[in-house]
C-alpha cells in the first residue's frame, strides 16, 4: 500500500467521520489546492481508488440509514457533510469503468490543504477486511480464528492513572491470571 493511499484513506475517513482534535485557540484554515499536490495520486491505480471510494460510499449509506433523522438534523454540520457525500456517491453509482476514475475524481471533488496555527491531530479508524474461504484451498491455506472465549483484556489505567493507555492480555488458568 503506497503512502499516498494510506494518507488519502485516513483523510477520507476523517472527512466522513468528522473526527478531529484541536486545542482551544487553534485556528484552522482550509486552502483550496490541486490534485497535483496529493503526493502519489497520479501513481495510484484507478481500480484501487474506485474500490476505496465505493467502500466509503457504502459506509456513508450505512451510517445515514442507522441514525435517527432528528439526531442527524440536530447536527447541521454533520448532516451537510453526509448530504455532500451522498451526492458524490450517487454520481459514483453511474460511473462507467471505461473512463478514468482519476478524471472522475477531478471533475467531482475539490482538494483542500489544512493549514493550522498549531500541530493538530486528525484521527481515523481502520477495520481490516480479510478474504477467506470456508474450506482450505491453495489460496486460503491458513485459518482465521475468532478471539478465544477465555481471552481477557485488562485496562491498567482503571487501576492506576499513571498506567492509562496500557493493557495486558491474559487468560485464566486454575483461577489465576496467566499472560498470553
Amino acid at each position: 500500500m503506497t503512502s499516498f493511499f494510506k494518507i488519502f484513506a485516513v483523510c477520507l475517513i476523517f472527512s466522513l467521520s468528522g473526527c478531529s482534535f484541536f486545542k482551544p485557540g487553534d485556528e484552522m484554515v482550509y486552502q483550496k489546492t490541486s490534485f497535483k499536490a496529493l503526493k502519489g495520486f497520479e501513481t495510484e491505480t484507478d481500480k484501487t481508488l474506485y474500490t476505496l471510494f465505493s467502500q466509503n460510499c457504502a459506509q456513508v449509506q450505512k451510517y445515514y440509514r442507522s441514525v435517527k433523522r432528528k439526531q442527524v438534523f440536530d447536527d447541521v454540520s454533520k448532516m451537510s457533510t453526509i448530504m455532500q457525500w451522498q451526492g458524490f456517491c450517487q454520481k459514483l453509482t453511474h460511473f462507467k469503468q471505461a473512463h478514468s476514475f482519476k478524471q472522475f475524481l477531478k471533475e467531482n471533488l475539490d482538494v483542500y490543504e489544512v493549514i493550522s496555527s498549531q500541530n493538530s491531530l486528525f484521527t481515523g479508524y481502520y477495520s481490516p477486511v480479510f478474504k477467506g474461504s470456508l474450506h482450505k484451498t491453495d489460496v486460503y491455506k491458513y485459518p482465521l480464528y475468532a478471539l478465544p472465549n477465555d481471552l481477557y483484556v485488562g485496562y491498567l489505567g482503571d487501576f492506576d492513572p499513571e498506567l492509562k493507555g496500557k493493557t495486558i492480555v491474559a487468560k485464566i488458568v486454575k483461577n489465576k491470571l496467566k499472560p498470553l
